[in-house]
């Protein structure tokens, strides 16, 4: 029973961290490219 909820609260971190790196990879993509359209290239 022990190891079972372990692996349960084991799970919902490994959830978590992949949700937050997810949030902080597109929050990092979505400035790159308001970064890029903000460019000279671009204007």
């Amino acid at each position: 029973v022990a190891l079972s909820s372990f692996q349960q609260a084991l799970s919902v971190v490994k959830q978590v961290l992949e949700t937050t790196l997810c949030w902080k990879l597109e929050l990092k993509l979505s400035e790159f490219l308001v970064a890029m359209l903000r460019s000279p290239i671009f204007q």
